[in-house]
């Protein structure tokens, strides 16, 4: 009689099942967490290149006009006394300065907010971020993104980020200010006196005609000597 001895393969225990299932599920959280990190990041980064788009077709306008076009109190664009919505054409007399002006998706976010000073010379465009490390938003220098960077008022809605005109800055309420530029006083010269010239000399008569003056000067013409001491010297 063959007796058959059969092997018993060694399986995981459940102790190691655990490790194995602990394991993976900390790889999975830190890959969602970077990919939900870049994912934030690519979204700012959209939200930024929208304002600057938003910016030029304000800058277009200007161009025609001289002036930025009006801001509602909710932060939109105005046109003919009438809003613009984000999210629509930005069109004015027939000429398209936008085909569709940007929006924010994010449910939870405020809309994009506009605004211009009193004189309609400068403009500002208001957004959120989502990547709370982006140093655009930090606006308490503590090296996160929070409620506390929330300081710009625009449309009855706080922002931490903005793009504003050139040769334009915002104060730490969001209200636009042109920025002092310190002009360097350069230190004044000490004048200086005229040199004192010497008295004139009256020139004398040469005589007689083709004497040297002094040995230097010669006197052609008999006309004048700028010497006083006439009639020495050699003749020609």
């Amino acid at each position: 009689m063959i007796l058959l001895r059969i092997r018993m393969k060694k399986a995981f225990t459940f102790v190691e099942l655990l490790v194995v299932i602990a394991i993976m599920g900390i790889l999975t959280v830190i890959a969602v967490s970077q990919f939900q990190g870049a994912k934030r990041k690519a979204s700012d980064v959209s939200r930024k290149g929208d304002l600057n788009g938003v910016g030029k077709a304000l800058t277009m306008y200007f161009a025609d006009y001289g002036k930025f076009p009006e801001a509602s109190v909710n932060g939109k664009i105005v046109l003919n006394g009438n809003e613009i919505d984000w999210g629509t054409e930005f069109v004015d007399n027939g000429y398209v300065y936008s085909k569709i002006l940007p929006k924010e998706n994010k449910n939870d976010f405020p809309q994009f907010c506009y605004k211009t000073d009193a004189s309609r010379k400068a403009y500002a465009l208001f957004a959120r971020l989502e990547n709370d490390r982006d140093l655009q938003c930090d606006r308490n220098d503590d090296g996160k993104v929070d409620g506390d960077d929330m300081v710009y008022l625009c449309g009855g809605k706080t922002y931490c980020f903005a793009i504003t005109s050139p040769n334009f800055d915002l104060d730490n309420s969001g209200t636009i200010i042109i920025p002092v530029i310190s002009i360097p006083v350069l230190p004044t010269s000490t004048p200086v006196p005229p040199t004192p010239t010497s008295s004139k000399v009256t020139p004398i008569p040469c005589t007689p005609v083709g004497r040297y003056c002094d040995f230097t000067v010669k006197c052609c013409d008999g006309v004048s000597c700028i010497s006083n001491i006439c009639g020495g010297g050699s003749s020609i």
